[in-house]
């Protein structure tokens, strides 16, 4: 049977001590340099600044 938390009416999914189990910053992102779309499909991400491949 799920729980569901009294104060969101969501399903419980944060601790129930109290503390909270984790809390996400997302920056905006700027459109400074963009790829092109064909681009951008090869790498996943149309910003540039977001492009770091791994070293091989």
């Amino acid at each position: 049977m799920t729980q569901y938390c009294h104060s969101c009416r969501y399903a419980r999914t944060h601790s129930t001590d109290g503390k909270r189990l984790a809390q996400a910053y997302v920056p905006t992102q700027a459109f400074r340099e963009l790829y092109s779309d064909t681009d951008a499909l090869r790498f996943g991400t149309v910003f540039k600044e977001l492009h770091q491949p791994y070293k091989k």
